[in-house]
């Protein structure tokens, strides 16, 4: 798979921290702002061959700001609030806020001031509003089963070697990839990627997250911290980097393998629009600095009396909206004059600093001195200079996403033996075992087992291998490195065999690939790989599936006075086993695996 585009994610735990926010870039006097804060951890629960598998996890809150930019007091604050993905719940942050239901907003309000509550599941009053103050509401998100299982990034990751041993100086490669998750942003209230992100990553080198490095660097003598990524993503766009880290993991616990931090990489990512959870603004209600005064003349002619209301706007900065108007009159004991109302008037008047509005005027005949009342329904403009505002959605770094990288520390050693049956015709088979130490540290003497199936036979089909002794069926590629055998096996109890051969393998170099190749000259010099190799003729009705069986016995090493122990496995049947594996899956050409870990 090369560097530009790899299939699976090799990082460990990703932690990211987004934030969203709907904010009025005009600054309006009465601003209302939404802050979503996006929470995703991407945590690795495996990184077989240095490629990660992960589970993810999301989690959405959010903050509702509401803040007076103007040099006076704003009162009477209301703002109905449709949260997007939510159960309907909201809670006060700060001190004089007040949450509500739709139905204890006053009825003046709606249905004279024209507050629209339509669809809000967040209602909040606050009472007064200072110069400079603001007040907050949280709500938390319910998310659905794709934003909360996802995160908004893909991120890969994958290491060359997938493992180092402990113990020494090595230098493996990392390949970096990130790009815009489409599914879970389909999820969220986008509908879609955004178009553009600007991302930067820098990656920092961390001993802290395992407390057995000795040395930690880039291999290219790279300051610590270092920017491994700056670009722009866009629809279909991946940001790719690769870069090489050189470190030391020494300790002395005995341990086969361990998953081992090595650091961090940060993101900072620039403005996106839009909004994750749909969370919206339906409508705001406030009102600031005014003065409102009745007017009475009369009695006239047939005892004819008349007032009207005037409301002036004395706020400094502030733009009202008349509503509607009531004028009244009253006897001395507050009774209410038949014939003397003039009630509900809309008037849908803006009146700006210092200016007022005059209602129409009351008239009526009362032969007393009557009260004459009045009140004016008014509300803050929407307006991003004089009023109140509510700008576009904006998704912003919230300055805390990470990416905590880890690698695999071999600790011990780790045998591993491949077989391989390639077909030679004329019923002749080339049986190969390569044996191999992935492990941290050198091996103990190993021992290899095979079976020959029934109607086989060993041969030397085509006259060009020996071994060192000239003897057909145990030839090892480096005659020095083996130290016993191959000694036969005859009382085999496992049905199809009649006989077999172990081979005792002098200990194995560490570090060896693992890639199960018999032609990786290198590493059969560097005395990493041991191959073994022999040929069988089948005869008769033979089965050349029976073929794939092989066993390893390293524990054997550890009592060497003790006799060879036969370590065999087939299928669901076995005579004696420890912490073997065998194959027996295919035809010509597979090869049979046999994998053993030393117990610490």
């Amino acid at each position: 798979m090369s560097a530009g585009r790899l299939g699976k994610i090799g990082l460990v735990a990703m932690i990211i921290v987004l934030t969203i926010i709907t904010i009025n870039t005009s600054a309006a006097p009465l601003e209302v702002s939404i802050e979503e804060r996006v929470n995703s951890t991407i945590n690795m629960t495996d990184a077989a061959n240095g490629v990660g598998t992960f589970e993810y996890q999301t989690d959405v809150k959010g903050i509702i700001n509401v803040t007076n930019n103007a040099n006076e007091d704003i009162m009477d604050i209301w703002v109905a609030v449709d949260i997007g993905l939510n159960d309907g719940s909201c809670s006060a942050i700060s001190t004089g806020v007040q949450i509500l239901d739709s139905g204890d907003v006053p009825s003046k309000l709606t249905n004279e001031g024209g507050f629209d509550t339509s669809g809000a599941d967040c209602i909040i009053h606050i009472p007064r509003l200072g110069p400079g103050e603001s007040k907050y509401v949280a709500y938390d998100v319910t998310e659905t089963p794709e934003i909360q299982n996802g995160a908004p990034f893909i991120v890969e990751e994958k290491y060359d070697p997938a493992k180092i041993p402990k113990g020494g100086d090595y230098t493996w490669t990392v390949y970096f990839n990130v790009s815009l998750n489409d599914t879970w942003w389909s999820s969220t209230g986008l509908g879609g990627k955004p178009s553009s992100v600007t991302l930067t990553v820098n990656k920092n080198l961390n001993t802290s997250y395992g407390t057995n490095w000795d040395s930690l660097e880039f291999a290219d003598g790279s300051s610590n911290p270092k920017q491994i990524i700056s670009g722009t993503l866009d629809n279909n766009k991946w940001l790719t980097t690769t870069f090489k880290v050189k470190g030391n993991y020494s300790t002395d616990e005995a341990f086969v393998s361990r998953l081992v931090g090595f650091g961090e990489a940060y993101f900072q990512f620039g403005q996106i629009n839009g909004n994750i959870s749909g969370t919206k603004i339906i409508d705001v209600f406030a009102i600031g600095n005014a003065s409102i005064g009745v007017n009475k003349s009369g009695p006239g002619p047939s005892n004819q009396w008349k007032g009207n209301v005037t409301i002036k706007n004395t706020a400094s900065g502030l733009t009202y909206v008349v509503k509607s108007v009531n004028v009244w009159a009253t006897d001395r004991n507050y009774n209410e004059i038949n014939g003397a109302r003039l009630e509900n008037t809309t008037v849908n008047v803006q009146i700006g600093r210092d200016e007022s509005y005059t209602s129409g005027d009351l008239s009526f005949q009362y032969d007393k001195v009557p009260i004459i009342w009045g009140n004016v329904t008014f509300r803050l403009v929407e307006d991003a200079n004089y009023g109140w505002g509510v700008g576009q959605d904006k998704i912003t770094d919230g300055g805390n996403t990470y990416i905590i990288e880890r690698i695999y520390v071999i600790g011990s050693y780790l045998v591993k033996v491949t077989k391989h049956v390639e077909s030679a015709g004329n019923d002749i088979y080339n049986i190969t075992l390569v044996v191999e130490n992935l492990g941290g540290q050198e091996s103990p003497y190993v021992y290899v087992y095979d079976l020959i199936p029934k109607n086989f036979s060993l041969t030397n089909g085509d006259n060009d291998w020996k071994d060192p002794q000239d003897r057909d069926g145990d030839w090892v590629n480096k005659s020095s490195m083996l130290a016993g055998g191959p000694e036969t096996i005859t009382n085999i109890q496992l049905s199809g065999y009649d006989t077999g051969y172990w081979w005792r393998i002098r200990p194995i170099n560490a570090s060896a690939d693992g890639d199960g190749a018999y032609d990786d000259y290198t590493e059969i010099e560097n005395n990493q790989t041991v191959v073994i190799f022999y040929q069988i003729q089948g005869s008769e009705d033979y089965k050349l599936l029976d073929a794939f069986i092989v066993g390893i016995d390293p524990i054997l090493s550890m009592n060497e006075q003790t006799s060879p122990k036969i370590t065999l496995v087939s299928g669901a049947k076995a005579t004696s086993y420890e912490s073997v594996m065998a194959l027996a899956t295919a035809l010509v050409g597979l090869t049979a695996v046999v994998g053993y870990r030393r117990r610490s």
